[in-house]
């Protein structure tokens, strides 16, 4: 249980966005082999391939926090000496928290829209409560992910623990 765990915390958003990927490029080129070569087409092809689009966009996000790559800007911060840098760091990093926790709620009120006014898909019939509730979900990995990140740096911010050298730091000769 505790390898299912540690490889769905290390994979979990690169699977989901490895299979969107490839749904949509299987899809399309049915469709197009289908458009070119039968004249023919399906009617739902644009439509699941849009929505993993949707699906693929709000995954990068969680992902973006795991790994670190949200976009900031920290031309000002970088002129602060290191332990000064860290602490404005990680309050940026807060401050994050706190814009996914309040996107996470307010994520609640389009579900709740969504389900009491349904609207539903015009090709295939479903209701679109499956599209407006991906942000709930994706907020609250972002939330998840956002609280792992602030764990795991804290010690290192704060001065409670050394840096590690990593293998980039070793060859840089820092």
């Amino acid at each position: 249980m505790k390898k299912i765990s540690h490889w769905l915390d290390e994979y979990f958003e690169e699977v989901i966005l490895c299979i969107l990927l490839a749904a949509i490029a299987l899809i399309l080129f049915i469709q197009i082999i289908l458009r070119t070569f039968f004249k023919s087409s399906l009617s739902w092809a644009e439509e699941i391939a849009r929505n993993c689009y949707v699906y693929i966009a709000f995954f990068c996000m969680p992902l973006c926090i795991k790994r670190n790559k949200m976009l900031k800007v920290d031309i000002i911060v970088d002129f602060f000496p290191e332990r000064v840098r860290n602490i404005l760091k990680y309050i940026g990093d807060v401050l994050c928290f706190c814009l996914w926790v309040v996107l996470f709620y307010f994520s609640f009120r389009v579900i709740r829209s969504a389900y009491l006014k349904p609207t539903y898909s015009q090709t295939l019939g479903y209701n679109e409560i499956l599209i407006y509730g991906m942000p709930t979900f994706v907020f609250g990995l972002a939330v998840f992910r956002e609280i792992q990140r602030l764990v795991r740096i804290a010690p290192e911010t704060f001065g409670t623990k050394k840096p590690e050298i990593t293998e980039d730091k070793k060859e840089a000769g820092q």
